[in-house]
Order: C-alpha cells, then structure tokens, then sequence
C-alpha cells in the first residue's frame, strides 16, 4: 500500500501533513470550534489536548498502527492562512479503502466549495496511491453534512449504528463510501 502524497495542491488549496511545531495551535483552535457538531453525535467535549493526541498518537482503528494515519492541515495558497485540516487513515477497513476520520473547513470559509474542492482532489490523490474506494462516518442528525457527503460522491451506505430509537439524547452514525474505480 502506498500511502497518499504529504503534499497537494487544488485549484485554491494546499494540503500537506501537519507539523506539530507550526501547526498545532491552529489546528487545535479548529478542533475547538468544532464542538457545535456534539449536538448531531453525542460529543460535544474538545479537550484541549485533543490535536496534539492526534499529531502524536493518531485517531486508529482497531489493530491500527499510526504510521497510516494522518493530520493534514489545508491552506488557502493565496493567504497561505489555515482553514481547515482532514484527518486520515490507509488501509481500514481493508488495504483498498482510505477512511476519512474527519473533514473540517473554518464556518468561515463554508459554501464557497473548499471542501467539495478539497474532496475531489483527495480522491484523486487517493486513486493515484492505488486506492478503490473512501469511507466514513457521519452523524444522522448531521442533515447538512449528509448533504456535503452525497455530493461529493459518497452514495453507498455502509451501515447504520449507534442507538435504535430517535431522540433528542440518542445518536446514530451512517457509513457512506466512495468508490473510486
């Protein structure tokens, strides 16, 4: 498995992998505004040691090992300015599929198409680095999130878990995937 370039680049954007020297600070003050999400899944708490744990152990799945996972921060090239980061790991849930722990652009800097850009260029790193297919998991409160996802191509729904019964203090997830041949 050859793991995704540490550097690229979209029409407006560059990606690379975060470097815990530069890049914690920003990306941890992105994590903390993020924490509007808990109410779609449960989890509204960012700790603040929360990116450094990520940078530095990784966000694994099981039998993970953090040499495949990643933090890459995404960069407007004309400001070079921060504005978002995704989180990766190749090789689950099989060698073929790259799943993407999260995705997050500054509500600053939604609706103007950094994600959908920055989606569509990491599939075509993904494909490039001899990956077939991308998934993840997004809260089933998360409407807006789910609509960013079926736009993007994500239209095959993997499984659905978490609680059974709808309420305001129960959460489900829905795994959607992406193919890429």
């Amino acid at each position: 498995m050859q793991l995704i370039s540490s550097y690229w680049e979209t029409e407006r954007l560059f990606v690379r992998d975060a470097l815990l020297d530069t890049d914690l600070y920003g990306l941890q003050k992105l994590w903390e505004s993020t924490g509007y999400i808990g109410k779609y899944d449960g989890h509204p708490e960012r700790k603040e040691d929360d990116m450094y744990t990520d940078l530095t152990e990784g966000d694994l799945p099981p039998g993970g090992t953090k040499e495949f996972f990643r933090v890459q921060p995404i960069f407007v090239k004309e400001t070079s300015k921060m504005v978002g980061f995704i989180t990766l790991y190749h090789g689950y849930p099989d060698g073929y599929t790259i799943w993407v722990t999260f995705l997050y652009v500054n509500s600053s800097k939604q609706k103007i198409g950094f994600g959908q850009e920055v989606i569509k260029q990491f599939a075509a790193e993904a494909t490039k680095s001899g990956f077939h297919r991308l998934m993840l998991t997004v809260a089933l409160k998360n409407w807006g999130a789910i609509r960013f996802w079926s736009k993007a191509g994500f239209d095959r729904i993997g499984g659905i878990y978490g609680d059974k019964d709808y309420g305001i203090n129960t959460f489900a997830h829905l795994s959607l995937e992406k193919s890429l041949v």
